[in-house]
């Protein structure tokens, strides 16, 4: 139970990292579209 418990926290941890992780990387995508219309 105790390890099942455990797991499901890793996973959820993992998870909401990867999601922070792609937010940042979707933010910057807009910031350089943004630049390259600059040009």
């Amino acid at each position: 139970m105790n390890k099942y418990l455990v797991k499901k926290i890793e996973a959820r941890s993992q998870n909401s990292g990867d999601r922070i992780l792609n937010s940042v990387q979707h933010r910057v995508s807009k910031e350089e579209k943004k630049e390259i219309d600059k040009i």
